[in-house]
């Protein structure tokens, strides 16, 4: 996925923003082996605050925390439904490198925790209210731009 974040910060430690992450799924597992079709992704959004350790170093390790809404959407051939429901929590850790001086670049990894609650498939335009837990590990690169 990628992740949009915009936000705001109190001080020079302290980040507080939402975020908005668009993704695309990998079909490969959860669709049927006659399929000639399968479109999947996933969208979420909400808000999210990070402390900086060291927000002037070159280096700066950070720790993050939020909670949002998911949304995943699934197609394939005759059949499309989606499912969504909160994510409760998500932590998120980095370390920032200053590549000028408002630019920053560096590795990221976050854990998310979500429940989806809502699931509604096309075929019978029935919504079943069922919990379903799931989780992500995502790594990546994360960079921003101070103004």
């Amino acid at each position: 996925p990628v992740t949009l974040d915009v936000g705001y910060r109190p001080s020079p430690n302290w980040y507080v923003g939402g975020y908005f992450a668009p993704g695309l799924g990998t079909p490969s597992g959860t669709c049927s082996k006659v399929s000639s079709q399968c479109d999947q992704n996933d969208i979420r959004f909400g808000l999210d605050a990070k402390y900086l350790f060291s927000p002037s170093a070159f280096l700066d390790p950070w720790l993050g925390a939020g909670l949002g809404w998911e949304i995943a959407n699934h197609a394939e051939q005759a059949f499309a439904g989606h499912s969504d429901g909160p994510e409760p929590f998500h932590v998120r850790a980095g370390l920032d490198f200053k590549v000028s001086r408002h630019f920053f670049l560096g590795p990221e990894a976050m854990f998310t925790f979500g429940v989806f609650t809502n699931h509604l498939g096309a075929q019978t335009s029935a919504v079943v209210n069922s919990a379903a837990l799931h989780d992500w590990l995502v790594l990546g690169v994360s960079g921003h731009y101070d103004l």
